[in-house]
């Protein structure tokens, strides 16, 4: 055989190996990406459910603010209540 035609027969191999190896790497790549894309995907369904918990939370925060303003002026009336109570009770205990 001619040395053109091993040397031909060398680089013909060397370029099948060379494409099956780049065929390999390209399938790696391609698996590694989807393997990314769903993480990626799981991570923002997480981002979204831990964003509307925090979203919940602040409303149920904000509502027992209310309550507490409400409890807050109850007790002031309570107190009037009881100050205007006591005041009679000394008024009739007072010769």
């Amino acid at each position: 055989m001619a040395p053109t035609a091993r040397r031909d027969r060398q680089l013909n191999e060397s370029l099948n190996q060379t494409c099956l190896a780049i065929g390999s790497l390209t399938d790696s790549i391609a698996t590694t990406s989807c393997i990314v894309a769903d993480a990626t995907s799981e991570q923002a369904f997480s981002l979204e459910e831990t964003s509307s918990s925090v979203n919940e939370l602040a409303s149920i925060a904000e509502g027992n603010t209310e309550h507490a303003r409400q409890v807050q002026t109850k007790m002031v009336e309570t107190r009037k209540v009881i100050g205007s109570v006591s005041k009679y009770l000394d008024s009739l205990t007072t010769p």
